[in-house]
C-alpha cells in the first residue's frame, strides 16, 4: 500500500497499530503518517478487511483517514506506486467529506 501525502515531504511512519472502532466493532490496521515536523501533524490511514479475504477474489473493505480540521486533503493508493492504480482521496467541503476514488496516468 502506498499512502499519498497532502503535503509534499511526508514524514516516515512514525506508529503502525491495529485499532478497534467503537462504534462499528471493525477491527482495522492503521499507520500515522506526519506531514509536519514540528509542530507534530499526522494523518491515520486505516483499513478493515474480512478476516476470510482471499488472494486474488473481491471483496469490500473500510478505509478510514483520520486528519486535522486544517488539512488540505489525504488520499491513498492501492498499488505499489500512485501511477496506474487505484487511488482514495477524502477532503473536507463545508461541513461534510467528500470521498473519491481516482486513477493517475
Amino acid at each position: 500500500m502506498n499512502f499519498l501525502a497532502p503535503v509534499s515531504g511526508v514524514l516516515a511512519a512514525d506508529v503502525t497499530v491495529t485499532y478497534r472502532d467503537p462504534d462499528t466493532g471493525l477491527t482495522f490496521a492503521g499507520v500515522y503518517v506526519k506531514y509536519q515536523n514540528p509542530p507534530d501533524k499526522g494523518i491515520w490511514f486505516r483499513i478493515a478487511t474480512p478476516s476470510d479475504a482471499q488472494q486474488y477474489t473481491s471483496y469490500d473493505m473500510v478505509v478510514q483517514f483520520v486528519c486535522p480540521n486544517d488539512i488540505g486533503w489525504a488520499g491513498m493508493g492501492f498499488g505499489g506506486s500512485m501511477t496506474r492504480n487505484p487511488l482514495a482521496v477524502a477532503w473536507k467541503a463545508g461541513n461534510t467529506m467528500v470521498v473519491s476514488s481516482r486513477w493517475a496516468k
